[in-house]
């Protein structure tokens, strides 16, 4: 991710957490998140908002794609 990248989906995440409910999906293990964010500044203050409090599915077997 670029910085600017960085910067929006951070500034997407803190409007939505404050006011409404957010889902999240990805294909990313949420562990490999602060090495794909590549800024544990934004990474800390990301996972706060998205991680804390939150219900993880992890979904595993065959791809449906």
């Amino acid at each position: 991710m670029t910085n600017q990248e960085r910067m929006d989906l951070f500034e997407l995440i803190e409007e939505r957490s404050s006011s409404a409910f957010l889902i999240v999906v990805g294909q990313r293990p949420v562990e490999d998140w602060y090495d794909y964010l590549q800024d544990v500044l934004i990474a800390d203050a990301f996972m706060d908002r998205v991680h804390s409090g939150s219900q993880v599915i992890n979904l595993s077997g065959d791809s449906l794609r």
